[in-house]
């Protein structure tokens, strides 16, 4: 019974666990001037981060990397800078719906505050902040 209590407390909490429902500033596509999202300053993403309710994909990768992956989609990124980066975007109110294996990155739900766009975005350890808007899947 004590090996079962934390999966099952697992399983009920996802169970339970419901999406936003899309109110008046969330929507189901990007708004038409946003760009690529690397490209959008960060008081225009944190809007789309609004639109899209909230749900984003970040990424990692090591401090002074251009990326978190190489040309093939490989992570070049370690998997403790994975854990330690999983644990920041935590602590900054970030809820983590998934964890990706092969990828350095996680899909989760983040407050649309300029302020935590601008600190994630600027964390030598973030390689992207990307929107996923409603009906997408993360998966």
């Amino acid at each position: 019974m004590i090996r079962i209590a934390p999966v099952l407390l697992l399983v009920l909490t996802a169970a339970c666990f419901e999406e936003p429902t899309i109110g008046p500033t969330c929507t189901t596509q990007p708004s038409q001037a946003a760009g690529a999202w690397q490209d959008l300053s960060d008081a225009e993403l944190r809007a789309e981060v609004e639109r899209a309710c909230g749900r984003v994909l970040i990424g990692f990768k090591e401090a002074g990397a251009s990326r978190g992956v190489d040309d093939l989609g490989q992570s070049i990124t370690s998997p403790e800078t994975v854990i330690r980066m999983k644990a920041f975007v935590r602590e900054r109110g970030v809820t983590i719906e998934l964890e990706y294996d092969l990828i350095p990155a996680i899909a989760g739900w983040m407050p649309a505050r300029l302020d935590l766009v601008t600190t994630l975005r600027q964390h030598p350890n973030v390689d992207r902040i990307e929107p996923v808007f409603p009906g997408a899947r993360w998966d």
